[in-house]
């Protein structure tokens, strides 16, 4: 199999690439073969057989996941070495080819993808996002294929997985992973029944935790409301007494000051419900038809609460 490049270049003794002439800086048409760049950086024998085989059954329609995976220095320091403990990264890269894999003339692997979704693990919460264009793969990488990071000078790796390979890799816990769900809607396709199913489930169950996270909430914010009205209303009096103690507010500004304390808890709470409500319109709770019971004999009619709770709180619903 030969790939095509953007320019020519071909291995030397110290192990980089080079033009071959002066006639290919001038943009004459060449090739370098996947065989070349493979043995190139990949040592082991049997990771360099996997690549080709997998870059091999890479065809058009065919979906893609690209795993890579860095080491990077933390904040956490090893006291046996006094030097920062590596951190991991992954990125995960999920489309459909539309041609051939390529090479750039930096020596990294192109997969052809109209757009692709990407999503990054690196300790915080993230979310799959579309991405248009290709899928690339940085050849330091490559000399990671199927090994761990730490087993390359370069402390990269990466993993690729085509077709039904890319389903397996959502499939390998008891119940499907609805991360396949999220990335296949990213590039406008619809992941299995299976799949779908497990998603449905997981979503209600998320609403109706949301749902009681808001009821338990709203009691301690209409407390805290009244406690700082209550303070404002004694400004007529001069002030209120609480355990024994006078506190003297004469006017709103002494008011003001007063009730900073409970203003901010409320203000925190507030914006805590509007996360969740936020969240739950992602969900599209606003949406589904979907009731449960709140407690003995109360009933919850999900999109009419969600919505009612939003135009509350002033959370956009689209």
């Amino acid at each position: 199999m030969r790939i095509p490049a953007t320019a020519v270049y071909l291995f030397d003794n110290n192990k980089t690439f080079k033009p071959t002439s002066n006639a290919m800086l001038m943009g004459a048409e060449t090739t370098v073969s996947l065989e070349e760049l493979v043995s190139h950086y990949i040592k082991e024998e049997a990771n360099k057989r996997l690549a080709l085989e997998t870059f091999r059954r890479a065809k058009k329609g065919e979906q893609i996941l690209v795993i890579t995976q860095e080491l990077e220095p933390s904040e956490e320091i090893d006291e046996w070495r006094g030097a920062p403990l590596p951190s991991r990264i992954f990125n995960y890269y999920l489309g459909i080819l539309t041609g051939e894999i390529s090479i750039d003339t930096m020596h990294n692997l192109v997969f052809q993808t109209e757009k692709h979704a990407f999503y990054t693990d690196s300790g915080f919460n993230g979310s799959w996002s579309a991405v248009n264009g290709r899928i690339l793969l940085w050849f330091p990488y490559l000399a990671g294929f199927n090994s761990l990071p730490e087993e390359n000078d370069f402390g990269k790796s990466v993993q690729v997985y085509i077709e039904e390979d890319v389903e397996k890799q959502f499939r390998k816990d008891e119940k499907p992973d609805t991360a396949y769900v999220h990335a296949l809607r990213c590039i406008g396709l619809e992941a299995p029944n299976d799949f779908k199913a497990q998603y449905e489930k997981e979503c209600r169950e998320e609403i109706t935790r949301a749902i009681l996270e808001i009821e338990q909430l709203m009691p301690h914010n209409e407390m805290l409301k009244k406690r700082i009205e209550a303070v404002y209303a004694s400004a007529r009096t001069g002030g209120f007494i609480e355990n024994g103690a006078l506190t003297f507010v004469g006017d709103e500004g002494d008011a003001f000051f007063v009730s900073w304390a409970e203003r901010e808890q409320l203000d925190r709470a507030n914006g805590r419900i509007r996360g969740i409500l936020g969240r739950a319109v992602e969900l599209e709770a606003h949406k589904k038809e979907m009731r449960f019971e709140l407690s003995p004999g109360i009933e919850v009619n999900v999109p009419r609460y969600i919505a009612e709770r939003c135009k509350a709180y002033k959370v956009k619903v689209d």
